[in-house]
């Protein structure tokens, strides 16, 4: 059984921080190259809006539950009780705490300390609709925390799902209180003929931060029935200042950064046109220009390590049997594995100090119709053996998981929604778990 305490009533979610503005992001499409559809249902976004209207913030609860085999949850806090809460990204701060960042009604972000007492949390303003206008999506998809404990927050904004809407970049910076530094709506190189741009993620990189994201460049005249897909990279400095920028053909998908502080992208069918079932893998160097590229059929996650690495390793994302890749200096395999995995969908993987894997994301068993559900996999080295976790309360995935700093521990967020819990809305809301995989 696990052991749940109240903790105190936070204040309502005010629009904006509580000293200083914001600005409001909305999209509604899927990114080329993007790892996770924009609308993951189509009816959900109506949903949202209205379970939303009626919904109270309920008390935070710190859970603590046992352990089960190779995985034992350690602690676990349950945050913004009875809202509909999409979360993307999770990133430490410098006092032991984590900033979660992701979607309410807009872009939205909160930070709590080690003991899951919340700092701050910020949600962007709403701009105004005209009449007949309709809101879409919005959201952050990225956070870092600075040198000074700042926290960097990227996303895209999408004011109204009318024709031809431009869809920009945002980047949002936060002071260590939860007060706006600063809000920027972007452009690539400030060219409004690039329609559709998402900043996807946001990693430290050297002294500095990259932010990757995609978009599309379409024709003038309409004379081609796509547009030019790009990566679109930012390279920031420790302040989160834009140092320089650069838009690479093609390219995109989940980072890892190497020692050398080269950037590694694997991106699942990023080329328009090419099957969901082969992996593109690119090798940036630190200003930004492709070292090395090669395809592998198959769709690959990267696995991260919690360090940099001077190699780079992949995992099947979400087949049941699964193959385990190393690749050399020249992206090259030179080590490969195959077994079972378990059954889970990977959203984020990582390898442990003793050489098995933890892999993040959700399962669907039969059993319960195919829901989808978080969970946890660990996998043995060379995949001898496995063991599979699924979070209680049910929830849709796991939506990240950094470590914690300590040896084989990881925070992980997860959304508890109403797919699961469609008559109690007290059991909606975002639960941050600390995790112990051996």
């Amino acid at each position: 059984m696990s052991r749940c305490r109240a903790m105190a009533r936070p204040a309502p979610i005010p629009r904006g921080s509580t000293d200083g503005p914001g600005r409001r992001s909305t999209a509604s499409a899927r990114g080329p190259g993007s790892d996770t559809p924009r609308r993951i249902i189509p009816w959900l976004g109506g949903l949202r809006a209205v379970l939303l209207a009626g919904l109270t913030l309920g008390p935070l609860t710190a859970c603590t539950a046992q352990a089960s085999g190779h995985i034992r949850v350690v602690r676990s806090f349950f945050l913004e009780r009875g809202h509909l809460i999409e979360p993307r990204a999770l990133t430490r701060t410098h006092d032991g705490g984590y900033v979660i960042a992701g979607r309410l009604t807009g872009p939205w972000a909160t930070r709590i300390n080690d003991q899951g007492q919340v700092v701050w949390r910020y949600l962007a303003p709403l701009v105004p609709l005209k009449p007949g206008e309709i809101r879409g999506d919005t959201m952050f998809t990225g956070a870092v925390t600075l040198p000074d404990d700042s926290t960097l927050l990227c996303g895209y904004e999408n004011p109204t799902e009318v024709p031809n809407a431009p869809l920009t970049g945002l980047l949002t910076h936060l002071s260590p209180h939860g007060r706006v530094l600063s809000t920027q709506t972007l452009y690539p190189n400030n060219d409004r003929h690039y329609v559709l741009n998402y900043l996807d993620r946001c990693v430290r990189w050297g002294k500095g931060v990259a932010v990757v994201g995609s978009t599309t460049l379409f024709p003038k005249g309409g004379t081609k029935p796509f547009g030019e897909v790009y990566l679109w990279l930012l390279k920031l400095d420790a302040h989160g200042h834009i140092a320089w920028e650069k838009l690479i053909p093609n390219v995109g998908g989940n980072v890892e950064v190497l020692k050398n502080h080269d950037l590694v992208l694997a991106a699942v069918g990023a080329r328009w046109g090419n099957p969901p079932s082969q992996t593109e893998i690119t090798e940036l160097g630190p200003d930004g220009s492709v070292k090395r590229q090669r395809t592998i059929l198959g769709g690959l996650a990267l696995v991260h390590s919690g360090a940099p690495e001077t190699s780079v390793s992949l995992v099947s994302r979400g087949s049941a049997q699964a193959t385990w890749r190393t690749l050399g200096a020249h992206l090259q395999t030179v080590a490969r594995a195959k077994g079972s995995t378990g059954g889970i969908a990977v959203k984020k993987a990582y390898r442990l100090p003793n050489g098995a894997l933890a892999l993040f994301g959700y399962t669907t068993p039969p059993e319960y119709g195919g829901m989808l559900l978080s969970s946890i996999a660990w996998i043995s080295p060379h995949f001898s053996h496995q063991q599979v976790f699924t979070f209680k309360p049910w929830s849709i995935w796991v939506a990240d998981a950094i470590p914690t700093g300590k040896p084989g521990e990881f925070a992980t967020v997860r959304e508890v929604s109403a797919l699961h819990h469609p008559f109690d809305r007290h059991r909606m809301g975002i639960v941050l778990s600390i995790v112990h995989i051996q």
